[in-house]
């Protein structure tokens, strides 16, 4: 009987292990996943920031420009 005990017992134990060992597998996987979507997230944070200099740089030469153009416009009546 202490035999068959522990051999289901040892068999127990080998279960927890295997899905212990499954689990973590699972969790390195969705940590991973995570890191990846986290960096396509910072690229895409870093593109959308490239893009709002872009305009703010287009805002400023269109002031620049409408300044210029009013001035020449006074210059000219």
């Amino acid at each position: 009987i202490k035999l068959e005990y522990s051999e289901q017992a040892l068999e127990q134990e080998r279960a927890i292990s295997n899905e212990a060992k499954l689990n973590v597998q699972l969790l390195n996987n969705r940590l991973s996943d995570m890191e990846i979507k986290c960096e396509e997230l910072k690229e895409n944070n870093k593109n959308q920031e490239r893009k709002i200099d872009e305009l703010e740089r287009q805002c400023t030469n269109e002031k620049i420009l409408r300044t210029t153009l009013s001035k020449i416009q006074s210059e000219l009546e």
